[in-house]
């Protein structure tokens, strides 16, 4: 039907594989197709936090569903810094910061 991405079904005719809001993988109640950001852990998502996702916030889900990680530019818990590289030269490396870089 117009407007459909996918329909499985109606979850009381077959609760195992109809429409779902709560299954991983299954076309959502309003017949959209799962995806990052709809607040459902699917397939191939580390989190899924609906519009709680986020690029900014410390220890947040990120907005394409992958957790927080050294090198996303947003200083999280356990790091002392992040300007998203690799470089020992910038006074950041490894999300910790460094002594003896000639950098304060």
């Amino acid at each position: 039907r117009t407007g459909e991405e996918c329909d499985d079904g109606h979850p009381s005719v077959n609760p195992n594989y109809g429409n779902s809001n709560s299954r991983a993988n299954s076309c959502r109640l309003d017949c959209k197709v799962a995806r990052c950001g709809d607040g459902i852990l699917d397939l191939n998502e580390e989190c899924d936090n609906g519009a709680n996702n986020s690029n900014t916030a410390p220890n947040a889900c990120r907005a394409n569903c992958k957790l927080s990680f050294c090198g996303d530019r947003v200083v999280d818990g356990n790091e002392d810094c992040d300007d998203g590289n690799a470089s020992g030269f910038t006074g950041c490396f490894c999300c910790k910061f460094t002594c003896g870089d000639g950098i304060r």
